[in-house]
């Protein structure tokens, strides 16, 4: 909780933690592909990929990557991320389901 309230850069108020496991990073300025991220101490992985982020812990990292069709989401290290794969979809898992 104390994270966002370190010095770090001007830009740090543009990402926000979804609970105490995810870190989301928005584009907000308009034609930028990259982003300035203060990330907390811990490891963290890029949600995507699973990715670790080399040399972020308590650390700012300077633009990093951020193309305009994907939304720089972080995972911190240890984290149960529950998630769907996309080729899975949710109609045929819940066809399934109410077969049984």
């Amino acid at each position: 909780k104390q994270w966002y309230q370190r010095r770090v850069r001007g830009d740090k108020d543009r990402q926000f933690l979804w609970g105490s496991h995810l870190m989301v990073c928005p584009v907000v300025t308009q034609g930028a592909t990259s982003v300035w991220i203060y990330f907390p101490p811990s490891r963290w992985y890029e949600l995507w990929s699973m990715a670790e982020v080399e040399g972020a812990a308590g650390d700012v990292v300077p633009n990093y990557p951020a193309p305009i069709h994907t939304i720089p989401v972080f995972a911190r290290g240890g984290s149960i991320i529950p998630v769907v794969r996309e080729e899975d979809g949710t109609t045929p898992t819940i066809e399934r389901m109410q077969a049984r």
